[in-house]
């Protein structure tokens, strides 16, 4: 259990390769249960700033609908740059 950490950030980062479209399928319903695993344990140790970061990353690698976050925050940074 105490390597499961550094083996899901491995994986995480094979993830970075060329791979095929159902590795990529794979690795966002693996990481939101491994993320939901820890946040659910971090949140009943009482720290609730990891059990936080996991639930975001939960959020963020859900599979069931797709977060287009460049449209979203490319946006953002175009108004903020224009208003300074």
């Amino acid at each position: 259990m105490k390597y499961m950490k550094l083996i899901w950030g491995f994986v995480l980062f094979i993830a970075t390769l060329d791979m095929q479209y159902g590795y990529y399928q794979f690795i966002r319903l693996a990481s939101a249960v491994f993320f939901v695993y820890y946040a659910f344990f971090y949140f009943k140790d009482n720290k609730t700033v990891l059990g936080t970061l996991f639930t975001g990353l939960a959020i963020l690698f859900q599979p069931f609908s797709s977060l287009n976050l460049i449209n979203r925050f490319g946006i953002l940074s175009i108004l903020f740059s224009e208003v300074s």
